[in-house]
């Protein structure tokens, strides 16, 4: 037996694409469950919803589109009837799961600290007009809930008040045209089974005067979910997924409409006004340019206009969500705004166009769906095949990461594999990027324009420490593309065109791919240290402060005059002088970074003058002759293993003449650095001559230290000592 909706379908023959053959489409509910009445406002309808009551009898549709009712076995009470799935998830639980849904939804993930702006979504023109909901000249087959299993991210909706709603429709606002609130309700049901996806709105919207019916729905259904404009932050950026999710945000909206009163409003801060602004506007494909480097696209415009082709503009970041689309709404149009065919998909993927909106998304699926069979269309505005498969820049068909840990580029295809991680192939280095830090303020390379591949081979784990081998001093480190634009890029700086490792793996979590986090190493703060050792002043580096984002446990290597060793807090000899250490953290994943700390080892402190004496010390008898005498010193230094000492001075307690007959001078001769002649003679009338010689001991480092060694002519050897 035919289903009512498909039994609308044939009516409208001209847009008729499919037949079914039975409406048990979804599970029953329990018999015993209570309804659940919603506290609304008056612009959000209390009946209608799934699992909710329906509406009373006497209404005209007493469920949403895409319901139908549940009767529990009271067919005399309709107040315990509730409204059920009847023309939603028909085509997504067949392609959940498969390669496409899996490698969409990787790339997704890959982009993770991107502004949303800067990652390319497939999105769903009109998504409202669909035959699942019995729209008569449809712009999409499957439900919004359908649309979104299947890959949809970003989903257009035309607001009209018409007959005392606001209504889902195109310019005309026939009968069958859907409540506003409904749409809103089902599309975040799917959010809230889906916690980790973020939903895009756009809504073309002419409602003047009815922005509370607008804003009502939005938060009764989204509530703390829905991103509105004093949620956001930096006003330089929109934020990353990684942002979204954890302030729990997963669906925001933007706003355009008749400027003359929409310009204005925001619909009680739920809405982004002209957040598309900087839009390759109405959505032609042949508003769109792009350039290939040996087969792989490299730059991508947006013509502005049809009579300049010239006056093209360079999309990239922080432009705004550029789109481009097509419009299969009517017969006739392919003529003027041209189809966009699976090629399109992968040039717009290979651009990283933030958005590819379609007609007709995964019309193809009819084929897997039970019930449903294809006819055609005669008005020849079906697709010819499917299309987001295109949209997976990254993955080889039918990898689904079960053949290795790691990612690896086919040089030959652009593709990519997973591999064993003990294979030997080189490395991917870009500049640093979401491995390194998750602002994308301090990327030096938002666009991921600049590749370099090792000359080096080595298994996956070395690929850090590859990269900052060959091309850490200029800034490169172990990456990853992520997106179509950044993979073409890499391609073309590999001119053998061999295969590459890419710092993507799911080593921790078999199925959950991930880009490592470069670890922070901290090597300490510069120091001074005083030396204390001959051979060198042991002093203890500390990394402790070093950190890894994704928790993982750091082996620490450092690097000097010493070797290499390892360890948080190693002690190691250094020596006297500057010595710069290097320190390399190595999180065990391809994860490394490295810091430096400048120890100056100094040495302030004098050397130690244990003793010090003269041979002889006594000069007799006192016959005016020159004496040769020694000195000798006992002294040490904590940093000098051989101080220098010299004699620098002598000093007599007498003068060196006019003390008697015979006096002669001079009296001393400093001869060496350590000798010395002093002369045999004193004072007739005096008690004895004292000769002081002063003895400076340096150490290397110029630090000195002086002593005095006393060497006596007594007057007479009536008391010899």
């Amino acid at each position: 037996m035919r289903s009512p909706w498909c039994s609308a379908v044939a009516l409208a023959a001209a847009v008729a694409l499919c037949a079914c053959a039975d409406d048990g489409m979804g599970p029953e509910p329990d018999d015993a469950a209570e309804p659940v009445v919603l506290d609304t406002d008056a612009a959000v309808p209390d009946c209608g919803f799934e699992g909710l009551r329906a509406c009373p009898v006497i209404t005209i549709d007493r469920c949403d589109h895409g319901l139908q009712v549940h009767d529990p076995g009271t067919p005399i009470d309709a107040t315990d009837d509730i409204c059920v799935n009847h023309k939603r998830h028909l085509a997504g639980p067949g392609f959940r799961g498969s390669w496409t849904d899996w490698a969409l939804s990787n790339q997704r993930t890959l982009a993770i600290d991107e502004p949303i702006d800067w990652v390319m979504h497939l999105s769903t023109h009109n998504a409202y007009n669909n035959v699942a909901d019995g729209y008569l000249v449809p712009n999409q087959v499957w439900s919004m809930s359908d649309q979104l299993d299947l890959g949809s991210r970003f989903l257009w909706l035309d607001l009209i008040w018409a007959r005392g709603y606001v209504r889902l429709c195109h310019e005309v606002c026939l009968g069958g045209s859907r409540q506003f609130a409904y749409g809103m309700q089902e599309i975040a049901t799917w959010v809230d089974a889906n916690p980790g996806e973020i939903v895009m709105i756009d809504f073309e919207a002419y409602v003047e005067g009815h922005f509370t019916e607008v804003e009502e729905p939005l938060k009764e259904f989204f509530g703390t979910k829905l991103y509105g404009p004093n949620d956001r932050v930096d006003s330089s950026r929109w934020p990353t997924r990684r942002e979204l999710l954890a302030m729990g945000k997963q669906v925001f909206i933007g706003a355009r409409g008749d400027d003359s009163y929409l310009g204005v409003d925001n619909f009680g801060n739920t809405v982004h006004r002209n957040y598309i602004d900087g839009r390759l506007d109405i959505r032609y494909i042949k508003n769109f340019d792009l350039e290939r480097t040996a087969g792989i696209v490299t730059d991508c415009w947006g013509i502005q206009a049809d009579d300049n082709p010239a006056a093209r503009t360079y999309f990239g970041h922080n432009d705004g969500f550029w789109v481009n689309g097509e419009d299969r709404s009517l017969p006739g149009l392919k003529v003027n705004t041209g189809y966009v065919e699976g090629a399109d998909v992968a040039d717009y993927a290979g651009c990283n166009l933030p958005l590819i909106s379609l007609d007709y998304f995964g019309f193809k699926r009819c084929e897997v769906v039970p019930g449903c069979v294809e006819l055609g269309d005669i008005l020849d505005r079906a697709p010819d095949e499917e299309r987001a498969p295109y949209a997976v820049w990254s993955w080889r068909i039918d990898d689904g990461g079960q053949y290795g840990d790691a990612a690896l580029l086919d040089g030959g295809t652009g593709r990519w594999q997973s591999a064993d991680v003990a294979e030997p192939y080189r490395f991917a280095c870009g500049r640093p990027r979401s491995e390194s830090a998750r602002d994308p303020a301090a990327w030096p390379d938002t666009l991921g324009a600049e590749w370099r591949i090792t000359t080096r081979e080595g298994t996956w784990q070395e690929g850090g420490r590859a990269c900052l081998e060959e091309y850490g001093a200029d800034g490169f480190v172990f990456s990853v593309p992520v997106n179509g634009r950044m993979n073409g890029r890499l391609r073309l700086a590999d001119a053998t065109g061999g295969d590459v490792w890419l710092n993507y793996n799911d080593l921790k979590q078999e199925g959950s791919w991930v880009i490592n986090q470069r670890p922070v190493a901290h090597a300490g703060a510069d120091r001074v240290v005083e030396c204390n050792g001959h051979g060198g002043t042991p002093v203890q580096l500390d990394g402790t402060l070093s950190s890894d984002a994704d928790g993982d446990a750091l082996v620490l290597e450092w690097q000097g005059p010493f070797g290499t060793v390892t360890g948080s807090q190693p002690t190691v000899l250094l020596p006297l002088g500057r010595t710069v250490v290097t320190m390399i953290a190595d999180d065990g994943y391809a994860g490394v970074d490295t810091d430096a700390v400048v120890i100056d080892v100094v040495d302030t402190t004098p050397p130690v003058i244990h003793a010090a004496s003269a041979t002889p010390d006594e000069l007799w008898p006192a016959n005016h002759k020159m004496t040769a005498t020694t000195v000798s010193v006992d002294v040490s230094d904590a940093c000098d293993a051989a101080p220098v000492c010299r004699i620098v001075s002598v000093a007599s307690n007498e003068p060196a003449n006019g003390t008697g007959d015979g006096d002669a001078t001079p009296d001393w001769q400093i001869t060496g650095a350590l000798t010395v002649e002093l002369r045999a003679e004193r004072s007739g009338s005096g008690t004895g001559r004292v000769y002081t010689i002063t003895v400076e001991c340096a150490d290397a480092s110029g630090n000195v230290a002086r002593t005095d060694v006393i060497v006596t002519v007594p007057h007479d050897r009536s008391n010899p000592r």
